[in-house]
């Protein structure tokens, strides 16, 4: 992601802490995810009842809080409109997961 928005657009100091945290939320978001897919969406609670996994709900927030990461960067999208955060938080998600940036287009701010 890092690669991808800093080849793309042009930030400020204060934006490029942003998406270094976006980056480190991403990276945690995709280990939570690769928790969900070893130990499932169920696991044995203490006294052995089924239970749901706790990285549910830690992706759940890992996820909320990216998008607000990102929405507060404000990077326009390849026509050069803004990203909704629900764009947003879509592309984060494929990013983390499949390692891919999609295309980009375009300088922001000049």
């Amino acid at each position: 992601m890092w690669r991808a928005v800093t080849g793309s657009f042009s930030l400020e100091a204060h934006e490029r802490l942003l998406l270094a945290t976006a980056c480190r939320q991403a990276d945690l978001c995709a280990q939570l995810e690769l928790v969900l897919e070893a130990d499932g969406l169920v696991v044995a609670g203490a006294s052995g009842q089924a239970r749901l996994n706790g990285a549910v709900a830690e992706l759940r927030q890992c996820r909320l809080a990216l998008g607000k990461l990102l929405a507060e960067l404000r990077l326009p999208g390849e026509d050069g409109r803004q990203l909704s955060p629900a764009q947003l938080r879509g592309r984060a998600a494929a990013e983390a997961r499949w390692g891919r940036t999609p295309a980009r287009g375009g300088r922001r701010g000049g």
